[in-house]
């Protein structure tokens, strides 16, 4: 009886027709810019809710336009009637999810309703063990079987299963239209886990003619990843049938770029979290841009140009979630956020009455009264890149760390650029690009390689490294790449492994690519390279050390370099392409050899001379963004100086900037600090001007 209620409950939402009317005036509503907020809360918190007290709070202090709220999948946070769909034990009989819903539509506020599918309950696990993740064996995944304190043991849900989907998620998403009409919903944790349980099992064989057991790693990979598109499409059809005006929030990751294109189909706005984490210590805390990266990557994958909501924990990391992050800290990475054209979604853990670090609010409040004053400037923006990075579908763990190379020098070079996917390529088939960056993108799909092809006949300039277009999706091998013909390359041998200690010699010293490398033919090399067979004059070539590796410093190691015989040529240049056999990128951003990093740079603004329109002329720690902005343009910058954590910003004193445009520049603002900022223009190519400080940031308009 209990299968059949729970069953049933979905057939008879999801055959009804559309419960709300369409609200034509605010279809597009979160196309525009919008500041949000989230209380995270813990299920303790419900009886000390006062819901008119926190969102005039929200609204009023810390200036929020949308809030994010609890609301479904472990727990219920409303009184629902979907079996199995477990209610917070401490309501008390109240509508919590109700009363700040009804609060804030009163007060003029977007409502996102937070669900969390991935787990429920292990009472549900007693009734039906087959909606879970089961391992080979049977066992169940508990998700929280070490949690200290009186808390019901959550067990992770089968993607495939009909938890995910019509026997609770679905049934109760529908529920929730029908009762708040809330404007949007967004899914933590909506990937899943490998599970060897029933329904997966079955969906595994109908799509794959085989059992688990005889799937290969890459099929099961496969699989986790195609029945979590299927959850996607189960929601977003769920949704729609009732309201079709509910917007569903996608969510991306920089290193699973395998869900841009259906996300791009199935989402309305897609989503990212750039965390800025100290939980592991300082060594290992993320990349300084790592903000901007993402929501540059979350941006472009957009349809039209709509922002991307970009989530933030304000905390140092997940351990010391009940904490606040330094100032600095936190207001350097916020700006990247807004710089690159994202609406920002802060998260505390708790809420006012049960926070004992209100640091956090205070953050919050303060960044948010920075946002007032430029979001009138922050719609219908064209980011003014012709630069294009691809991250591709196949290669993250493969080329990662020669992503971040590029990215730093591009970003420390003030190049302006978009961070594409196969899915962009595919779209709009690099229009507006002059250069193509392909940082060891190894695996290039065809349909995407004949794109890139196609750009390069055309007069498109790339820039590549390493294995860059060897393999077809499937991994297939390609016996020449789009660039060989140009650059004389005609053989690959084998890969060098790791030359450690080897250098690359300078055989052109008057080539571009070596500008002001001083007086020195050598730079510093160690990661693997390809061989190549050309009869194109080298500009530069592997040199091995003499000594053996631990055995530095002892003869001959010291001995003439000019005794020693080059391996093979190490680059490859002409005016439309430049390529790197070996894994340039990486060792740059490893060993942080300014010789290394300049070796990109040089590549970079020899392929695309006008990438960087805007740049600083007496402080490199300036990260520029600039975008069109209907007659006039915006410029942000945001000052990059200062080892972090930054408990405050390295103040930039009388810091020049020249503007490479022909335009007919008539005025010139700082609209954060509402200023009037005077200029140069020199030769109708140039327009020179100076700010007094640098902050954290700054916004400007000119026109």
């Amino acid at each position: 009886m209990k299968r059949k209620i729970a069953l049933f409950s979905w057939l008879i939402i999801l055959g009804a027709k559309p419960l709300l009317a369409q609200d034509n005036n605010n279809i597009d509503w979160w196309k525009a810019p919008h500041r949000f907020l989230q209380f995270n809360l813990q299920v303790k918190d419900a009886p000390l809710i006062d819901a008119e007290e926190l969102i005039l709070y929200a609204k009023d202090t810390l200036r929020a336009e949308g809030i994010m709220l609890q609301t479904a999948g472990i727990y219920a946070w409303y009184p629902t009637e979907v079996p199995y769909h477990n209610k917070n034990p401490y309501m008390k009989g109240r509508d919590v999810f109700g009363e700040l819903n009804a609060a804030a539509k009163k007060h003029g506020l977007k409502v996102l309703a937070r669900t969390d599918w991935s787990k429920t309950t292990q009472d549900t696990y007693v009734d039906f063990p087959e909606w879970f993740v089961l391992d080979s064996e049977g066992s169940p995944s508990y998700n929280t079987l070490k949690r200290p304190g009186l808390f019901d043991k959550l067990i992770d849900t089968d993607g495939a299963g009909p938890y995910r989907n019509e026997a609770v998620a679905i049934p109760a998403m529908q529920e929730i239209i029908k009762k708040y009409a809330p404007d949007a919903f967004f899914f933590s944790f909506a990937s899943h886990k490998l599970s060897y349980g029933p329904y997966s099992r079955t969906l595994f064989r109908k799509w794959y003619g085989k059992s688990m057991a005889q799937g290969s790693k890459k099929e099961l990979s496969e699989f986790r990843i195609k029945s979590y598109y299927e959850t996607w499409k189960n929601w977003h059809a769920g949704i729609k049938a009732v309201n079709p005006n509910t917007v569903l929030v996608g969510r991306l990751k920089l290193e699973q770029r395998e869900t841009i294109e259906f996300m791009s189909q199935y989402c309305d706005v897609n989503s990212t979290q750039p965390r800025d984490d100290y939980k592991d210590g300082w060594s290992m805390q993320d990349p300084r841009w790592k903000a901007t990266v993402e929501t540059n990557f979350a941006r472009a994958t957009h349809n039209n140009g709509e922002r991307p909501l970009i989530l933030t924990n304000t905390a140092p990391g997940l351990k010391w979630r009940h904490a606040a992050l330094p100032k600095g800290e936190f207001d350097f990475w916020t700006a990247q956020i807004i710089s690159n054209g994202g609406n920002w979604l802060p998260s505390t853990t708790g809420f006012p009455k049960v926070m004992e670090d209100k640091t956090t609010l205070e953050l919050v409040r303060d960044f948010n009264r920075q946002i007032e004053k430029i979001q009138p400037y922050l719609s219908a923006n064209i980011k003014q890149a012709k630069v294009g990075v691809l991250n591709g579908v196949m290669n993250f763990k493969e080329a990662e760390n020669e992503l971040y190379g590029f990215f730093e020098t591009l970003i420390n070079a003030q190049v302006q650029f978009d961070v594409l996917s196969e899915y962009n390529i595919k779209k709009d088939k690099l229009e507006g690009y002059d250069l193509l960056i392909l940082p060891n993108q190894k695996k290039i799909s065809n349909a995407v390689y004949e794109i890139i092809s196609d750009f390069a006949k055309k007069g498109g300039k790339t820039l590549s490294s390493f294995e860059t277009g060897l393999d077809d999706e499937n991994g297939k091998k390609r016996e020449k790449v789009f660039f060989d013909q140009s650059l004389n390359i005609e053989k690959r041998y084998q890969t060098v492994p790791n030359p450690v200690g080897a250098y690359y010699r300078i055989e052109d010293t008057l080539h571009p690519l070596f500008k002001d490398f001083g007086n020195t033919k050598l730079i510093p090399y160690g990661e693997e390279a390809i061989k190549i067979e050309s009869d194109a004059q080298p500009l530069m070539t592997l040199v091995p050390n003499f000594s053996p590796e631990n055995k530095w410093g002892v003869p001959p190691e010291r001995a003439s370099l000019r005794k020693q015989s080059s391996l093979f040529q190490l680059g490859f240049a002409n005016a439309n392409h430049i390529y790197f056999p070996g894994r340039v990128g990486r060792f740059a951003w490893e060993h942080r050899l300014p010789i290394s990093s300049q070796l990109l740079r040089n590549a970079i603004m020899h392929l695309a001379p006008n990438s960087a329109p805007v740049i600083t002329i007496n402080h490199e720690k300036v990260m520029v963004n600039i975008f069109k902005k209907g007659r006039g343009y915006l410029i942000f910058l945001v000052n990059n100086e200062g080892e972090r954590p930054m408990p405050k910003a390295t103040v930039l004193k009388n810091l020049e900037l020249r503007w490479n445009t022909s335009k007919n520049i008539q005025s010139m603002k700082s609209i954060l600090y509402d200023n009037d900022i005077s200029f140069e223009k020199k030769n109708n190519s140039s327009v020179y001007f100076t700010l007094d400080k640098l902050n954290t940031w700054d916004v400007l308009y000119a026109e």
